[in-house]
């Protein structure tokens, strides 16, 4: 049996498979839930509290815990199934309090010249926030130049995440100074 958790909570449980139907999920086949929010983080959390995360398409993670197999693939771009575990997924509408502690960024610094490293959104520079708005928006364009638009809709909403972090940082008073000079 495994359990999904929908971005206002709900917990349903299954023993077939769940899918990404674009606007609604199919659970043990059947149609249950509907949204057009759109994903931004999904990862599996074993019943030891071990989180489990595949990053992209055709990232296959699997682990076994107290005799059970936990496995996710797929990133964010296309249904999955899995044994056992708690899915967990947060959509870009979730409040930023939430989605700053799972989501981030990963790169090699200014110039793309320094050492690879990952950082969650609360962690980043307010200089790295800020830049990473336009980034995003140009790699959208750039991906839709190559008709890869219906495989990256969650970059479509991370320029608006990126500022809503800004704006909650200005309200609690947050700066995050750049590490690199």
């Amino acid at each position: 049996m495994a359990k999904f958790i929908t971005d206002q909570g709900k917990e349903i449980t299954f023993s077939e498979s769940i899918t990404n139907e674009g606007s609604y999920w199919v659970v043990d086949g059947n149609k249950v839930y509907k949204t057009e929010d759109v994903l931004v983080y999904r990862a599996l959390k074993t019943d030891r509290g071990t989180i489990l995360k595949s990053e992209h398409r055709n990232d296959f993670k699997q682990i076994e815990e107290d005799g059970k197999i936990y496995s996710i693939d797929s990133g964010l771009e296309y249904h999955f199934n899995y044994t056992s575990g708690t899915l967990i997924q947060y959509y870009h509408t979730d409040p930023i309090e939430l989605l700053r502690n799972v989501i981030g960024r990963s790169g090699y610094g200014k110039g793309g010249n320094g050492e690879y490293r990952h950082s969650l959104l609360k962690d980043m520079s307010d200089a790295w926030v800020k830049a990473s708005i336009d980034y995003v928006k140009n790699r959208v364009l750039e991906e839709k130049a190559k008709g890869k638009g219906h495989t990256i809709r969650h970059l479509d909403v991370m320029p608006g995440i990126y500022e809503k972090e800004l704006q909650y940082r200005k309200q609690a008073g947050i700066k995050i100074e750049d590490e690199e000079n």
